[in-house]
């Protein structure tokens, strides 16, 4: 189904692995680019659209994931890109980078949330010079993040709780949530940094930086095309990109007190989500 599609990326070994056992060997068997085996538990190979391995580096995972979702986003469909896994598995790292040490467009290191700016404004740019301006485009961000059980907004100062609605017109939508309005990648980077700031993160036993919250940022991409006619067309798509927080078992994270209550509600969080 061309709709929906599975990406895989391999992480390499932590730190932490490497130093307990040094001739450690990934997990996973990569027997072809989008074919997968875990011999240590099972017999049968697992199938995905694309698998990256330990050494993928970030612009080869936005060229195999982010640049199709953006170029979707531009034809008027909405799109999403979410990462799923175990805690401390690479998500964060996959979408929105190192998170101490992101640097702007030059930062290698930059994920997918970054690189999808650049190209979306690239796209718009090349749209609005190819129509000779007929077309303009108005694109819209907001930030949140569901933390145990909670929707709050992370462009908010006070960071203030919001709530999930629904009607006829708009369908799902967050009550309340600060949108921003962004014009070039540079005042999108603002947004997201702003936004990651505000994420709660906490250390674990398998995670020095382990996020305790999905975060969903949300970009509202609105073209209006001024016809022969007269008429004005607008077209209008939604493009979701979500870094969830990963699941986790208490044994090997060893949580406890108010990370051991974050830890139940991560997974409850994905029904609000």
């Amino acid at each position: 189904m061309d709709n929906i599609q599975v990406f895989m990326r391999i992480r390499p070994l932590s730190e932490d692995e490497y130093r307990r056992d040094r001739t450690a060997e990934s997990a996973v068997r990569i027997l072809a680019d989008n074919m997968v085996s875990i011999p240590s538990q099972r017999s049968e190979n697992f199938t995905f659209d694309y698998v990256g391995d330990e050494n993928c580096p970030q612009h080869e995972v936005f060229e195999a994931v982010g640049r199709r979702a953006v170029d979707q986003c531009m034809q008027g469909y909405n799109g999403t890109i979410f990462a799923y896994g175990q805690t401390g598995s690479g998500k964060t790292f996959t979408m929105q980078g190192a998170r101490d040490e992101f640097t702007g467009p030059d930062d290698e290191l930059r994920g997918l949330i970054p690189r999808c700016f650049e190209c979306l404004f690239e796209r718009i740019a090349e749209e609005e010079a190819r129509t000779n301006g007929r077309v303009k485009y108005l694109c819209r961000a907001s930030y949140i993040e569901i933390y145990n059980e909670t929707i709050y907004d992370l462009l908010d100062p006070l960071t203030r709780t919001c709530a999930m609605r629904e009607d006829i017109k708009r369908g799902v939508f967050i009550d309340n949530v600060t949108e921003e309005t962004v014009q070039d990648p540079n005042e999108a980077y603002d947004v997201f940094v702003r936004g990651t700031t505000n994420r709660h993160v906490s250390a674990t036993s398998m995670n020095r930086e382990s996020s305790r919250s999905h975060s969903v940022l949300m970009l509202v991409i609105q073209s209006l095309t001024q016809m022969d006619s007269g008429l004005t067309e607008i077209r209008e798509s939604r493009f979701n990109l979500v870094d969830l927080a990963g699941s986790e078992r208490q044994k090997l994270a060893n949580t406890s007190g108010l990370r051991l209550k974050e830890a139940a509600n991560i997974n409850k969080s994905l029904s609000t989500l």
